[in-house]
């Protein structure tokens, strides 16, 4: 699998997928743009996006469409998570000014994407099954997405 976006969120996420599954996660850590991301994303079987923009979120939607490369997708908002695969994945329209992470429970937030990643990355990889699921914090609840 290939990780695109940087922070500690992806460190959590590749270190949890390996102790859970010994799925090895390759990172990325580079700018991606239509010129450079057939060269990036050219050698895994699924590319999981991290990202917490707008413009790499749609960069990597569409390439993975176009190549047939599976993608999931986990994203994170004040008192929101989501692991949604490409399939049912809607690109967010712009940039809310808001960074998740100055969030003060934004470390909650981040172990709850994790694990409905994990959980996600464990059901693709053991029985090929593209579970999307969300999880909000007010009401500590993880929904199945339809």
């Amino acid at each position: 699998a290939m990780f695109a976006g940087i922070c500690y969120f992806q460190k959590m996420m590749k270190n949890r997928a390996f102790a859970a599954m010994g799925v090895n996660i390759t990172a990325i850590d580079k700018r991606l743009e239509k010129g450079n991301i057939s060269k990036l994303l050219s050698k895994g079987s699924l590319v999981i996006d991290a990202f917490d923009n707008p413009e790499g979120r749609g960069l990597i939607t569409e390439h993975c469409k176009k190549a047939g490369i599976d993608c999931l997708h986990i994203g994170l908002s004040e008192g929101y998570a989501e692991a949604v695969w490409n399939e049912r994945y809607i690109v967010p329209k712009g940039a809310t000014g808001e960074d998740v992470c100055e969030y003060p429970l934004s470390r909650s937030i981040c172990m709850f994407g994790v694990m409905i990643g994990v959980e996600a990355l464990i059901r693709y990889v053991g029985k090929g099954e593209k579970k999307s699921r969300s999880f909000t914090l007010g009401d500590m609840r993880v929904m199945e997405m339809e």
